[in-house]
């Protein structure tokens, strides 16, 4: 399972497939802002919206890019 702590992990296997962290951002609903924020340590992400970003990172690893909205 993925954790917070595991940002920059993600990052980098995002930036080996050519997807911006603005993509991942925008399927999972939230803000650059706030994925920069829990890459600073600056506060923790709520488990939903951890939830979010993770299914959205697996999904664009996994090479299935469409969003549910």
């Amino acid at each position: 399972m993925l954790h917070p702590d595991d940002i920059p992990k993600m990052e980098e296997a995002l930036a080996e497939r050519g997807i911006p962290v603005a993509e991942l951002c925008r399927q999972a609903g939230i803000a650059e802002t706030t994925w920069g924020r829990w890459k600073r340590d600056k506060f923790k992400p709520s488990f939903r919206a951890w939830s979010g970003a993770t299914s959205a990172y697996q999904s664009l690893i996994d090479g299935s890019t469409t969003s549910a909205a």
